[in-house]
């Protein structure tokens, strides 16, 4: 199969009013990743590896430790002229209260165009899979369950290179069937479907036996274009959030000495396991949820004292 052009999913841009700057995203409250922090998880020392529509300076992002264009012939210019890319940057790794992983580090790949699309994104995943870093975070996709032989192989790297690779679902909506699209289809990586603030699924996002966990993608603040926040909604938001948790995760397993070199499955089954995912519907895996909704930040805590008898 050829690769196809990989899309943003149909992203909602809630636009109707501004957002003071010190607004934060009702998937970090503050009684909830305060404590964390002041454990010192906070992502130190991890480094998130973002592929979408390029980067922006901003006053809640970190200036990225390394970058590189796939869609045009200057390999430096990253420029964010979409939007997508800040957006889910600021979830990836966004201080002031914006990420779980306020002092993680970034590294950006404009795998997308300006108009959002890109023929070019299984070069960004083999990139991402030679890097330096720990997890990988990806919001687009395709309207076919079939992954292409380069983008598989491409997951396939990044796993066998200890990297995390989290996908967005889709916003395709869930009509009693599958409708992941790909690579998030793909089991070389983790399908991260929607849910609103009351724990609900979103309307929009996909759903089916590929749906691997949920996390916040209703309504989700984060960075825009001119250092302001924005409001957007879909499983592109949703993905990031969660990678953020799972950064928070790797930080913990690494200070631990564990190893990190888990599949994708495999890291489903570890979160299921050590109860980082709330079960929502029917009990056990099911076509909205996956095996339960990220609660990440708020379990960790415990997880870690569990472990370590003093830390900071």
């Amino acid at each position: 199969m050829n690769a196809p052009v990989y899309r943003i999913p149909p992203t909602i841009v809630h636009a109707n009013e501004p957002m003071p700057l010190s607004s934060v995203p009702w998937t970090r409250k503050a009684e909830v990743m305060e404590p964390v922090w002041r454990a010192g998880i906070t992502g130190k020392g991890c480094i998130c590896i973002n592929l979408d529509t390029g980067y922006r300076p901003h006053p809640s992002l970190p200036v990225p430790k390394a970058v590189r264009n796939f869609t045009g012939s200057d390999r430096s210019d990253v420029t964010d002229r979409h939007g997508h890319g800040n957006h889910t940057i600021g979830s990836n790794v966004g201080r002031n209260g914006l990420s779980a992983a306020p002092e993680a580090d970034i590294k950006v790949g404009k795998v997308l165009g300006d108009s959002g699309g890109g023929s070019n994104t299984a070069a960004g995943l083999e990139w991402a899979a030679k890097e330096e870093g720990d997890v990988v975070s990806c919001s687009w996709g395709a309207n076919t369950t079939q992954v292409d032989s380069r983008t598989q192989r491409a997951l396939v790297l990044a796993e066998e290179c200890g990297k995390w690779i989290f996908f967005a679902a889709g916003n395709e909506g869930y009509r009693g069937w599958n409708t992941v699209g790909s690579p998030a289809s793909s089991p070389n990586c983790v399908a991260v479907a929607s849910v609103t603030e009351a724990g609900a699924p979103s309307s929009f996002s996909s759903g089916g036996p590929r749906v691997d966990v949920a996390a916040g993608g209703s309504y989700i603040l984060s960075c825009g274009l001119k250092g302001n926040l924005v409001m957007m909604s879909g499983t592109s938001m949703a993905c990031p959030t969660f990678c953020s948790d799972a950064i928070l995760l790797r930080q913990t397993m690494k200070m631990l000495g564990m190893s990190v070199y888990l599949t994708s499955r495999g890291l489903v089954q570890f979160f299921k396991s050590e109860n980082f995912l709330k079960d929502a519907g029917p009990v056990g895996r099911d076509p909205r949820f996956g095996e339960g909704i990220s609660v990440t930040s708020q379990n960790i805590l415990n997880w870690i004292k569990a472990r370590i008898t003093e830390f900071a």
